[in-house]
């Protein structure tokens, strides 16, 4: 994890509600849903109505009551505005339409975001304080809503970043501000900004450094005022105004930005952007569930991704970070692909490649605003010495492994026989013993977590005294499936220098880091370090390690030692509802953690969907409880949070920057870990995975639904849509072809059936069991129906 230690306090509890079935039955009369209190605002303004903007995402949250009893920013939820150039994050200050972490004109914040900026309602004279404020998002958009109450007078906000319609996008954020009084007051909105403002071609504005500005349009008349405000006079009804947040690199660049503004609709830019994320958010996998809150989280995190992605097509975490990095972009991939926007996930790989093309080597991390078109020419990568630092290992083996998950989920081969031999230089570079053993790069997300279970120091440097079995599995299963392409694609010499090192690192695992009771300790001392002690604990298997065995690809599912890894991890850390967490340390149990107070632990925000993955890949019947704890995990808004206190599944914020300077630690909007996660939700649902020549799927109910429905599948060579349906007496799986493929279709049973439908029952490592049919060659517009009953 990229952080450092600074204060701040953290509480809330979030809860799921879900039973289990007793008999089969139960599975129609029972439906259970991801429930909750709805906190969608009621958007009374006559504005919502003429944009089309009420359907809204049951991810919303609303606060009330005097600011010291409000929640902090660990218990609110980030939503996000931006097009690929401008971003600004907002529902974590307060008020919350606080607009926080932005930056532009690129997805780089160089040496800081932006200071917040947010506005005071004054209501006859006097700055009031809002009694209810809640925030929401569109469905299928990346636009933010905000409402504010006090008294008998409503301000809302309405932000939208430009559509990417223009090329290139416009790198301006359009702030509409919309008030509905009751009755006769007069209204003021005044503007504040944490940093200080200088005026700039007439605006108030916020220097980085001389380096970049942001400059307020349409709050003042001259735009001289600081803090500037809008004097609406006296409002009964409703009344409308915009500003604009014009981002740039020079005054002069400035200048040109807004001259060619002068003239625009900044209504026309709301229409646009909704139909251009409609229309986005319409391809790829459509997913529907009786239960609209399972619907709601898929459609957050895939916008949560999008709004994430640079002008050209890098994955970009904008909270707390910037930039294209070496691990946050496989996760995204990964999901990217199961969502069936294959374009979207070649364009992040492609972004990364060009990254490392820029800057001569693999790097942990890039600008996230490179330029594409210039003529760089390719390293020889075959030629570049040992990797050293924080791509020593572990980081670099995520880079094949993506790009052979794209190859999979594709069925195309040429983009690993083009990018060869940069990709086996991620596997080839890498420092390696003699025995197979490989270290840690020093910047593994959970190193800290652990060392709260383990009562060690938190930033204990892992890298200088011990070899990691993350790195291992990690190159085990990259270096086995590269070499396997590498055959397809005529690499003979490399596909033997492959094989060894998958070899190496599969020795090193079940030589050394396996131990006797049947499990892969995360690591292995090899040199004194002073302030290394385990205590009175023991080492012992860790989730963010051991659950990467199967995720990964390092071991298979019929291989006794993922079962038995499994099983001691459970063992130790599962807490029997569907939630893997090791204990904290005595060291830290009761104690305070940067302020905040620990009890059962810390995790990583992507171990809810490596659990769950997991569990659901050796047939686990625990994963229709991990199922239920994406809801438990996810903030209120629908996203994911870098770290988590797992005593109350809250985000583990030490400390929100208001700033800009420092960043929000742990970082909140995260697309790798909420890509993992909803990556692991759709594995879940679909249960679908490429095969030669075709596609496999093991679907799932969510809770006791009578069905479930997902079109525009695109799964290796196979695409079309798919149906799983239950009475409680029949199950039924059908899948509509829109493309030639081989089809095999597994339906997952509660109990034995007594009529298999032609089918053979199959019993999965950890107890779960399907029927199975006969793989099917369908061509286009064919449809196959298979169907089992008790």
């Amino acid at each position: 994890m990229r952080w450092a230690p600074l204060l701040g306090p953290a509480l809330l509890v979030l809860s799921c509600k879900s039973t289990s079935p007793s008999d089969t039955a139960s599975l129609a009369n029972e439906p259970v849903y991801w429930s909750g209190e709805d906190q969608r605002p009621a958007l009374d303004h006559s504005f919502f109505t003429r944009h089309d903007l009420g359907d809204l995402s049951l991810f919303a949250h609303c606060e009330e009551g005097p600011e010291a009893d409000r929640p902090d920013a660990a218990h609110r939820g980030p939503l996000a505005v931006g097009n690929g150039r401008v971003f600004g994050l907002l529902g974590l200050g307060s008020p919350l339409s606080s607009l926080h972490s932005m930056t532009g004109p690129s997805y780089d914040k160089g040496t800081r975001f932006f200071g917040d900026h947010w506005l005071a309602l004054e209501i006859d004279g006097v700055e009031v304080p809002l009694d209810r404020e809640c925030i929401a998002r569109p469905r299928g958009t990346s636009i933010v809503v905000t409402r504010a109450d006090a008294g008998d007078v409503t301000l809302y906000t309405v932000d939208v970043a430009p559509a990417p319609t223009a090329d290139p996008p416009l790198p301006v954020i359009a702030r509409f501000l919309l008030v509905d009084s009751a009755s006769a007051h007069r209204v003021r909105l005044v503007h504040h900004a944490f940093q200080t403002l200088e005026t700039v071609d007439g605006a108030p504005a916020e220097w980085i450094n001389d380096e970049r500005l942001v400059v307020l349009r349409g709050l003042d008349e001259d735009g001289s005022a600081m803090p500037t405000a809008i004097d609406l006079g006296t409002v009964q009804g409703e009344t409308e105004s915009t500003v604009t947040f014009e981002f740039a690199d020079t005054e002069a660049e400035l200048s040109s930005l807004h001259a060619s503004l002068v003239d625009a609709d900044p209504q026309a830019w709301l229409d646009d952007s909704l139909a251009w994320w409609r229309s986005w958010s319409a391809t790829g996998v459509q997913l529907a569930s009786a239960d609209p809150r399972v619907n709601d989280l898929y459609d957050s995190l895939r916008t949560t991704i999008k709004v994430q992605t640079n002008l050209d097509g890098g994955i970009s975490p904008m909270s707390r970070y910037t930039g294209v990095w070496l691990r946050d972009t496989n996760g995204p991939v990964r999901f990217l692909l199961r969502a069936g926007l294959p374009d979207d996930a070649q364009a992040a790989l492609d972004y990364l490649h060009a990254c490392h093309v820029a800057n001569g080597d693999y790097g942990n991390s890039c600008t996230g605003a490179i330029d594409l078109d210039a003529n760089t020419e390719e390293p020889d990568w075959a030629s570049l010495g040992e990797f050293s630092g924080r791509t020593a290992a572990e980081g670099p083996s995520y880079v094949p492994l993506a790009w052979l998950n794209a190859a999979a989920w594709t069925d195309d081969d040429s983009g690993l026989d083009e990018r060869w031999d940069y990709l086996a230089r991620g596997l080839l570079g890498q420092v390696m013993d003699a025995e197979g053993r490989q270290g840690f790069s020093g910047d593994e997300t959970w190193r800290l977590f652990m060392n709260v279970s383990l009562g060690l120091d938190l930033e204990v440097p892992w890298q200088d005294f011990a070899w990691s079995a993350n790195s291992s599995l990690l190159m085990r299963a990259a270096a086995q499936r590269l070499a396997e392409a590498g055959k397809r694609l005529g690499k003979d010499g490399d596909v033997k220098l492959l094989e060894a090192r998958s070899g190496l690192a599969d020795n090193a695992l079940r030589t050394y880091f396996l131990q006797d009771e049947g499990w892969l300790t995360p690591f292995i001392v090899h040199t004194e370090y002073n302030d290394f002690s385990v205590g009175d604990i023991g080492p012992h298997p860790f989730e963010d390690v051991n659950l990467k065995a199967l995720w990964a690809g390092a071991l298979t599912v019929d291989d006794p030692l993922a079962l038995s890894d499994l099983q001691t991890l459970l063992a130790w850390a599962g807490r029997g509802d569907g939630t893997i967490q090791s204990p904290a340390a005595d060291t830290y149990a009761g104690q305070d953690l940067f302020g905040i107070k620990v009890e059962e632990g810390v995790c990583s925000g992507m171990v809810p969907g490596y659990t769950l993955w997991t569990l659901n890949a050796v047939g686990d019947p625990r994963a229709k409880a991990a199922f239920d704890a994406l809801y438990a995990y996810v903030g209120p808004t629908g996203s994911y949070a870098e770290a988590l206190l797992y005593d109350d599944l809250s985000a583990l914020q030490i400390n929100y920057d208001q700033t800009g300077a420092i960043g929000d630690i742990a970082a909140r909007f995260r697309p790798w870990e909420g890509s993992i996660n909803v990556d692991a939700m759709l594995s879940y649902l679909l249960g679908a995975e490429p095969m030669d020549g075709g596609a496999r799927f093991r679907p799932h109910l969510p809770g006791h639904q009578p069905s479930l429905e997902a079109s525009q599948l695109r799964v290796g060579a196979c695409a079309g849509s798919l149906r799983l349906a239950d009475d409680g007496r029949r199950r039924s799986l059908s899948f509509s072809a829109s493309s030639s493929c081989v089809l095999r279709l597994e339906i997952p049973t509660p109990v034995p059936p007594f009529d298999l439908g032609g089918g053979t029952l199959i019993t999965l490592p950890a107890g779960e069991q399907l029927v199975r049919f006969p793989d099917q060659q369908l061509a286009a517009g064919d449809s196959l129906t298979v169907a089992i009953e008790w």
